[in-house]
């Protein structure tokens, strides 16, 4: 009888090696700053632009003289440049408004609270499939950089 026999030891050893260097010189943070950055920006963007966060115009308040306006939630500018994003640790990165006051604004948008309508905002929805491409793109992009560091 016949055999052949194989032995991948080396061949096993290798990969495991490479996937090591690999994940070594995966900057995970980056690409999680990155993205969260991405997702703030987004967010500013698209609520400048007078839209939710299903990408349909925000209902406007009725004025006093019985028209409506384009409402994008500008009025000092102060809430939509109080967006931040921050990285908490190699797997997980947060976008919020932190200033007290700030937030406060934007709780009252996205929860429709008092007289104010409510104008969800703030967050990512199905619809916003760019957004999700792109954060693949950036950690595509990352794990690219380090398989060429090895």
């Amino acid at each position: 009888m016949a055999v052949i026999q194989f032995d991948t030891k080396e061949l096993r050893d290798f990969l495991n090696s490479l996937g090591a260097r690999i994940e070594k010189n995966f900057d995970s943070k980056k690409a999680l700053k990155e993205s969260a950055d991405f997702i703030a920006d987004l967010i500013r963007k698209r609520t400048i632009s007078g839209r939710d966060v299903d990408l349909k115009p925000f209902e406007s308040s009725k004025s006093g003289s019985g028209g409506s306006q384009k409402v994008n939630l500008v009025d000092t500018g102060k809430m939509l440049d109080s967006i931040e994003s921050r990285v908490l640790s190699n797997t997980e990165a947060v976008v919020g408004i932190f200033d007290p006051v700030q937030q406060k604004k934007a709780i009252i948008h996205q929860l429709g609270l008092g007289r104010t309508p409510q104008r969800r905002f703030f967050g990512i929805s199905n619809q916003d499939t760019v957004a999700i491409d792109h954060i693949i793109w950036i950690f595509a992009k990352q794990l690219n950089n380090a398989v060429e560091k090895i």
